[in-house]
């Protein structure tokens, strides 16, 4: 499975959104670490906050997980067999995206039930709010994002951004990344949960 053009990676790139609300929510809202009244309509807050955190957490499952070879390196002090701890580190972050594209799969066969339901619960509500949110956000990015890799690589984008991203998907976190370019010991969060997806496309751009 590859993501060859932007369709298809929006397409998965939704589904995994889907897959992080569907365990973020029951997480934080049923064990009570966020609160859901089902009386008032004014903890959707809430509800976008917990999937908010879900998609930080995703992030941040990212960033160990790519660090894991780098563990093992200065645990062992050797880089004997450090290419296998790349690999396993690069395959376990496309089982995680796999995984959550098959739960937002499940969360789609239950649009029929949320659109259709005439008695709809607080939750329901806002599973339906979201869907709409995110179906409209996907059609403005398709509007409104460039066309050619010549209108979208800016001079950070093609500087650092793009080629760490590209780096990380390829050989994980490595010690001493920054000496390769400055940058690249400066990044944010999302950087890390963007290179999943990078896994998958064939296309470095």
């Amino acid at each position: 499975m590859t993501f060859d053009n932007i369709f298809t990676f929006l397409f998965f790139f939704n589904l995994s959104i889907l897959g992080i609300k569907n365990i973020s929510i029951p997480f934080l809202l049923k064990f009570r670490i966020l609160a859901l009244n089902n009386e008032h309509k004014s903890n959707i807050q809430n509800y976008s906050i917990s999937v908010l955190i879900g998609i930080f957490l995703f992030c941040t499952l990212c960033n160990f997980i790519l660090l894991i070879p780098a563990f093992i390196f200065f645990i062992s002090n050797s880089s004997l067999n450090i290419d296998h701890y790349v690999k396993f580190s690069i395959n376990l972050l496309k089982i995680i995206l796999i995984i959550l594209s098959f739960i937002g799969i499940r969360d789609l066969f239950n649009i029929n039930k949320i659109f259709k339901n005439p008695i709809q619960t607080t939750s329901s509500e806002y599973d339906k709010n979201f869907l709409i949110s995110l179906f409209i956000s996907t059609l403005i990015y398709l509007i409104f994002s460039p066309k050619a890799i010549n209108h979208g690589i800016h001079y950070d984008t093609g500087l650092y951004h793009l080629p760490f991203i590209n780096h990380l998907s390829k050989y994980a976190i490595e010690p001493g990344l920054a000496n390769l370019h400055f940058r690249y010991g400066f990044y944010g969060l999302s950087f890390f949960g963007q290179v999943p997806f990078q896994i998958f496309s064939n296309n470095s751009n």
